[in-house]
């Protein structure tokens, strides 16, 4: 029985999207195979989320990583634990396929505290950089503007850049073209750069007007003299207004930076398997605690790129901590990351259709 029909009715109750967008997204995102729910004792569907497939740029390869998106339970059915449920199962089905890592992006502050019960730990944080409508951006060089961004070349350098990135989420060809529709649906501005010098694609820009501002939901670019020829563009398109550029939080940033998601390891084994074979001189005994995926529960020894479960270890631990806690280590600022003698960055997430 197909799951779309109960899955819309549930978005579109809990979630304030126009119908143009809801349209678009069950036209274009939505995937039955990707539809978990839960039913009420009368066999009723009453709880939906979509468990989507990305894949996550970890240490020096890309591995699968599950993403959450729609989360929500009828009006009629709240506070009565049938989320929690689905949650749980859920997580055991990104187990199951072979996610390394879930993610998701939470539509209200509160749900913060309310996902950290099901092991996800608050790792992707953002820094707004924040321009006057006066503000003079100077650069050097010539560059072509290109507003049809829709092609396999411009792509090409939209997933070179964003991998740049790492740790980060990835897109495949189709998500870039969902998220460029979900721009044109919010009246949004994108572009790309063409040095005229060379004729290479330098820069990417996803930006919209909200509140008096325009807001660049992502600015790729190959330096700061390109960023700068960017919003020297979106200066002359909008005036009269601010720019605000969200990026990626920044070691050296010094302003005040904000959340922006949450990630949670599905699959500890293969994590610390990816996390020890870019770091061969690894060498950690680590126990993991993990109410939903029972699968994690063991004792893990890292040594030198090797990592078994060895539950019969007796010795001393490195680390005894639930699996939202090592997540948290995983990504943290590499500051952090020194006092576990472990290389951590922090993991950048944009463009997730939120």
């Amino acid at each position: 029985m197909e799951k779309i029909k109960d899955v819309k009715a549930i978005y579109r109750e809990a979630f304030d999207d126009s119908m143009a967008y809801v349209e678009m997204y069950f036209n274009r995102v939505y995937r039955e195979e990707d539809a978990c729910v839960g039913y009420d004792p009368t066999g009723k569907i009453v709880s939906s989320l979509l468990l989507q497939r990305y894949q996550f740029n970890f240490g020096d390869r890309q591995v699968p990583m599950g993403y959450i998106a729609g989360a929500a339970t009828r009006k009629s059915h709240r506070g009565q634990g049938y989320m929690g449920r689905l949650l749980n199962d859920a997580l055991n089905i990104s187990y199951e396929r072979g996610d390394q890592f879930c993610a998701l992006i939470p539509a209200h502050r509160w749900l913060y505290d309310y996902y950290n019960h099901f092991g996800f730990s608050t790792v992707f944080y953002i820094q707004e950089k924040r321009y006057t409508s006066v503000h003079e951006f100077n650069f050097d060089g010539e560059f072509e503007r290109i507003d049809n961004i829709a092609t396999p070349e411009i792509y090409e350098t939209f997933n070179t850049l964003n991998n740049i990135r790492r740790p980060c989420v990835a897109h495949s060809y189709e998500d870039y073209l969902n998220i460029i529709e979900d721009n044109r649906m919010d009246n949004g501005l994108t572009f790309a750069l063409r040095d005229k010098a060379d004729g290479m694609i330098v820069a990417i820009v996803f930006a919209v007007v909200t509140s008096g501002r325009v807001v660049v939901r992502d600015l790729l670019a190959v330096d700061p003299n390109v960023e700068s020829a960017a919003l020297a563009i979106i200066s002359d398109e909008y005036p009269e207004m601010g720019i605000t550029v969200i990026a990626p939080a920044e070691d050296t940033w010094t302003g005040p930076i904000e959340s922006r998601g949450m990630m949670r390891i599905v699959n500890a084994l293969e994590v610390l398997k990816t996390l020890a074979a870019t770091d061969n001189s690894m060498k950690m005994k680590i126990r993991v605690q993990d109410k939903q995926i029972q699968a994690n529960n063991h004792i893990y020894v890292i040594d030198r790129g090797d990592v078994v479960i060895n539950d019969g270890y007796a010795g001393t631990l490195d680390l005894d901590v639930t699996v939202g806690v090592l997540c948290s280590i995983i990504f943290s600022a590499p500051k952090v990351g020194s006092i576990f003698n472990l290389q951590t960055h922090r993991p950048f997430i944009s463009l997730m259709l939120d």
